[in-house]
């Protein structure tokens, strides 16, 4: 998981609730504008998962 800045978190201690974050695999992490993340409809509470 990386950040929307682009920094990779370095573990689960790092995930906040109602903040953003980007799952990625072998490619490159590419920015994108904030009216491109996903809408409140598919995000999950840590408390939830």
């Amino acid at each position: 998981l990386y950040m929307l800045n682009g920094r990779p978190l370095r573990g689960s201690y790092e995930l906040q609730n109602n903040h953003y974050y980007v799952a990625a695999g072998t490619e490159r992490f590419r920015s994108l504008p904030y009216h491109l993340a996903p809408s409140r409809g598919v995000m999950h509470n840590i408390s939830d998962v």
